[in-house]
Parts: C-alpha cells; sequence; structure tokens
C-alpha cells in the first residue's frame, strides 16, 4: 500500500491496519471462540430440533419444521466491501430456477435450511436485506444483523472531511470490528417476531421458562456480552426441546 504523510495520523485516530483483513464470520469465530460454542451447544443437540432442509416461505412453517419446497439454493457469502458499500446482511442464495429468482427469493423466501445451517431473510423479517446465519437453534434463533445506522455513521464521518482521508476513515471505522456494523437480535418462532437481543430480552426469557436458571445469569459478570447471552439462549432452546418431547 502506497503510505501517504496523512496515514500514520490515520493510523493512530482509527487503528488502521494495512494488512488484509478476515471477513466478518472468521473474527466472529477468532474473537468469541463461536466454534467451540457452536459444537458444543448446537450441534450435540441437534437432534432435538426439526428444521429439514429445505425452502421455507413462512413463520408457520419454520416452526413445524415442514419446508414448502425441498430445492437446493446456493449460498454466496457476500464480501465486506460489498456489505459496507451496499448494505445487507452477510448471505445471499441464488439459483438457476426460473421461479427461484432474485426478486422471488428477496421477497418470498423467509428461510433456507441447508445441513445443519438456517439462514433466515432480514429483509423478510423487516430487517436489512440479504440472509443472515442462525447461531441458535430451537424456538429462539439469534443471528447478527447488519446496522445501517452503524455504517452510515461511520461512513458520515469520513465525509465531513472528505477527499482521500475521509474515505479512508470510512472505509477503515466500518471494517475493522464486526461488531461496529452488525448487532444482535433473536427471531421467536412463537411469536414470529424479530428483534434486538440482549440482557433484559433473555433475562425475561428465562424468567419466564427456565427461571432456575436466571440466578446464574445475574451472577455472570458477563451476561450482557454475546456470548454469555448466545449460551443461555442456547440453553433455554434445549430445555424447551426437552419439555415438548415428553
Amino acid at each position: 500500500m502506497k503510505v501517504n504523510i496523512f496515514t500514520p495520523a490515520v493510523i493512530l485516530l482509527i487503528g488502521f491496519r494495512a494488512e488484509p483483513s478476515p471477513t466478518f464470520p472468521q473474527k466472529l469465530m477468532v474473537n468469541f471462540g463461536f466454534v467451540l460454542l457452536l459444537l458444543l451447544s448446537v450441534g450435540s443437540n441437534a437432534q432435538q430440533y426439526a428444521f429439514p432442509r429445505g425452502v421455507y416461505g413462512s413463520i408457520e412453517s419454520l416452526r413445524n419444521g415442514v419446508p414448502d419446497r425441498f430445492d437446493t439454493l446456493r449460498i454466496v457469502q457476500r464480501t465486506e466491501k460489498e456489505i459496507r458499500w451496499l448494505g445487507g446482511n452477510d448471505y445471499r442464495l441464488e439459483s438457476d430456477l426460473e421461479q427461484f429468482n432474485w426478486k422471488h427469493i428477496h421477497k418470498h423466501v423467509l428461510a433456507y435450511v441447508h445441513n445443519d445451517s438456517i439462514f433466515l431473510n432480514g429483509g423478510v423479517l423487516n430487517l436489512e436485506s440479504a440472509f443472515c446465519l442462525a447461531l441458535t437453534k430451537g424456538t429462539y434463533l439469534a443471528f447478527y444483523n447488519y446496522s445501517e445506522s452503524k455504517n452510515a455513521g461511520a461512513v458520515a464521518a469520513g465525509g465531513v472531511l472528505g477527499g482521500a482521508i475521509g474515505a479512508l476513515i470510512a472505509t477503515a471505522a466500518t471494517s475493522g470490528n464486526p461488531n461496529e456494523t452488525r448487532e444482535l437480535y433473536v427471531l421467536s418462532l412463537k411469536t414470529g417476531n424479530a428483534k434486538r437481543i440482549g440482557f433484559a430480552y433473555v433475562m425475561a426469557r428465562l424468567n419466564e421458562n427456565l427461571p432456575e436458571l436466571l440466578e446464574p445469569y445475574l451472577q455472570n459478570a458477563d451476561h450482557d456480552s454475546d456470548v454469555v447471552i448466545l449460551r443461555y439462549l442456547q440453553m433455554l432452546n434445549d430445555a424447551l426441546a426437552k419439555q415438548t418431547q415428553k
């Protein structure tokens, strides 16, 4: 990378790195240890859930575990550059079938299940467009949704300065930390609503369904971190699944 006299100041202000930056999923796994989390919590209990492979067009079909179609779609991971400038979530689905053109997928496909992965359509959920990977499995499906307001704020900050320096700030500010442009959401298959998830949401759901875990959750020093929230949400999913099997 060609470095001019302004680069050191920009590095000090925003921590810009010249080397290629890992993709969002790579950062997610490295920073939060999600590989171990998903293997232990989701993978070990996958047999408790009925989400067969296929295309789901509604909350009802997803809740009942009955796909509307069994077509195979292509899962394409969008680049950070594409997401940064065009917005939207991390994946798009493609198909050569005429009935699954871009418009149909964008407007009518709520979810697509492939192997053990659930991809949720943010646009159908009245969130950002494109698809998100579910990080929990069960009644409560947690996922990261792209935040247009966070990205716009960073780009606007660079736009104030303008020129090459402003563009550099906008680019670095929106690509350095994945959490700067994404927020943790949850889709409840009970209500069909998707909303931001945090400490208060988990506490309320535990109090309703699994009060014996409420105290351990509150005593956890990191109870408002994404990792702990996802862990307890998956524990809640596991407990609810066992209750339905009795």
